[in-house]
């Protein structure tokens, strides 16, 4: 986090991860939907943006802060494996740090192609890889999920 960015209060942090974990859930049906309309790097782009907000969700129900990027920093979230709860049911928290980032250094490529190469991101990203990016979402909205339900126990006891 940069000096110029003002920390979020933890009850907004978490606030705003309620409406991450909604958005992350709404994006993974646009991308099935889109799965199912043989629209496959339509179903990506969607897939990635479940990742992103259902990862920043994951920040948020820990009362952590993200940087504003599609991106996650490695340190930052090194850092917020140390609040995970012990005792949830999902516990692949540090997986799925590694495939919502292979997502989001794809970003560029499901949205443009590469111009350099002269193939469009049509030509790239096929049937296969919106299964997996889907695949991935799912996984990261599990996360989100999981830290959502532990969150509401813990303001519901």
């Amino acid at each position: 986090m940069t000096k110029s960015e003002k920390k979020i209060p933890v009850d907004k942090a978490r606030e705003l991860a309620e409406e991450y974990r909604e958005e992350g859930a709404k994006k993974l049906q646009i991308a099935r939907n889109h799965l199912k309309n043989f629209e496959y790097v339509e179903a990506i782009q969607a897939a990635q943006a479940s990742c992103e907000k259902s990862m920043k969700a994951i920040y948020g129900f820990l009362g952590k802060q993200y940087t504003m990027k599609h991106e996650l920093v490695e340190e930052e979230y090194k850092e917020v494996l140390k609040y995970i709860p012990e005792g949830l049911v999902f516990s692949d928290y540090g997986r799925l740090f590694e495939i919502s980032q292979v997502w989001a250094r794809w970003r560029t490529s499901f949205n443009y192609g590469n111009q350099k190469l002269g193939v469009s991101a049509r030509m790239i990203f096929r049937e296969h890889e919106a299964k997996l990016a889907i695949q991935h979402a799912e996984e990261c909205r599990m996360g989100a999920l999981f830290l959502w339900q532990w969150w509401q126990r813990q303001n519901n006891s």
